[in-house]
């Protein structure tokens, strides 16, 4: 069900809009105050950086990876690739492909 709703929201609200609300209201409890972070994580795997790590020092610390957490895993562990399938439909994001992750 949150899945669906998700998606919904993604379209109807625009990303940032639509993250805003799964992460508050799909979440328990609430991970609002993760917004940053997921965003981050998010515009990194639809830009094709999913390795690309964000800092999540001062909000959570990952049991395996610390406080250094690749993009991928964040979108996975907050249910979020709804967000970055939108980004990759509607090319709603600013984050450029990392040249140092493709070998360019």
């Amino acid at each position: 069900m949150g899945a669906l709703q998700a998606m919904e929201m993604a379209d109807l609200a625009g990303f940032e809009q639509g993250l805003r609300w799964h992460l508050q209201s799909n979440h328990f409890p609430p991970v609002a105050f993760m917004f940053d972070i997921v965003k981050e994580a998010v515009e990194n795997v639809a830009a094709h950086n999913a390795k690309k790590t964000v800092s999540t020092e001062g909000t959570v610390t990952h049991r395996i990876h610390g406080t250094q957490v690749p993009s991928d895993v964040i979108v996975e562990g907050y249910h979020a690739w709804v967000f970055v399938d939108a980004l990759q439909r509607t090319g709603e994001f600013d984050v450029l492909p990392d040249d140092d992750l493709h070998g360019t």
